[in-house]
């Protein structure tokens, strides 16, 4: 009778957790509660398989391409110009549990629904602060080609858009030193010493313009941190407010430069720093730097690929066997990547006190 009564809250614990799961509530909790992982999400997430991802980049012009006279031959040559990037997936697991007295107390289907919806909102809260304090991470982009957590982390927008990209660490297994065609564009603002809202526009407008060279269009999104976008959004004040008006990051506000919705989030770094390496937002020195940045993104460019079977799935209550308590695991499996790097670009060095 008690293997019975068992089984009938395993599956009971279980169906609800799988129920939540299929109704989006963990996938779009985590990837909407936040700014950043709103506007990849609203662009779209790709799944896949396999060891690892590959992602095909083109740095060379075709040469066969070129007019001809009524009769001329048509050039064949084979061409080069793709070299493909490789990127290794990062792994996040969590898990959610009820212990017995819980179970006891909230005896019933609809208490027992609720109990799980209470521990799946705390997972989500968790995963989406972690994970998007990891997309920021900006502390490991000098030193190696590693992410935090020795290398177990989620490759971060600084690693992919960095501030000294001829120094910065290899990306997708590309040696990016020695293939400038795989930097990204980056430049310290003249704002820091100008300080005025035109010469925040000028650069601005200058590292827009340079990200929207060469094939795929212009940024659509600019990321900035608190202090650079208030000072933006100030200039802006007198003279016109452009409120965006898509719906990418719906519940957080946002403005227009030119063609691109642009936000703040909490977690974007100081990508000057002391020179060698930026400061994440939970840093000492953070507090100090006088400099904002600002992230310019093309979106067809920057992709958040999930592995097929690991997007946060519950893999099923089981009883511990040293606990009077049932415990579900969450996984997840993905990474953030890039194929034109030179799309993106960064402004750092922004003085966020400035005047008219």
């Amino acid at each position: 009778m008690a293997i019975s009564k068992t089984k009938s809250m395993d599956a009971l614990l279980s169906l609800t957790a799988d129920a939540y799961y299929k109704s989006g509530l963990v996938h779009d909790g985590v990837f909407k509660s936040n700014p950043t992982f709103a506007a990849l999400k609203a662009k779209g997430t790709k799944q896949q398989g396999g060891v690892q991802i590959q992602v095909n980049l083109r740095y060379g012009k075709n040469t066969t391409v070129d007019s001809i006279s009524k009769y001329g031959l048509i050039d064949t040559a084979p061409q080069d110009g793709i070299e493909p990037a490789f990127y290794s997936w990062a792994t996040y697991a969590g898990s959610i549990s009820i212990d017995k007295l819980s179970e006891q107390q909230n005896m019933g289907k609809p208490q027992i629904q609720k109990l799980v919806r209470e521990q799946v909102e705390g997972l989500i809260s968790t995963y989406s602060e972690r994970m998007n304090e990891d997309l920021w991470d900006i502390e490991y982009t000098i030193a190696g080609p590693v992410t935090g957590n020795g290398g177990k982390n989620l490759i971060s927008i600084p690693l992919l858009i960095n501030g000294y990209p001829t120094n910065a660490a290899d990306v997708g297994g590309i040696d990016q030193s020695a293939k400038t065609y795989w930097q990204n564009k980056a430049a310290n603002s003249a704002t820091e010493t100008t300080t005025t809202y035109f010469a925040l526009s000028q650069e601005m407008r200058h590292m827009y313009n340079n990200c929207m060279k060469g094939y795929g269009g212009s940024p659509d999104m600019i990321i900035a941190n608190q202090g650079a976008y208030e000072a933006y959004e100030t200039g802006m004040d007198t003279k016109v407010r452009y409120q965006a008006d898509d719906t990418a990051t719906a519940g957080f506000e946002s403005i227009k430069f030119k063609g691109a919705r642009m936000f703040w989030d909490e977690h974007v770094p100081d990508a000057e720093g002391d020179g060698t390496n930026g400061y994440n937002w939970d840093h000492a020195s953070y507090s100090d730097v006088t400099g904002g940045s600002m992230y310019f993104i093309n979106t067809k460019f920057l992709d958040l690929v999930t592995m097929q079977g690991m997007d946060f799935a519950p893999e099923g209550f089981q009883k511990m066997p040293n606990q009077l308590a049932r415990t579900c695991l969450y996984g997840f499996a993905g990474q953030l990547v890039s194929s034109n790097r030179r799309k993106l670009g960064v402004l750092w060095g922004i003085n966020s006190a400035l005047t008219s």
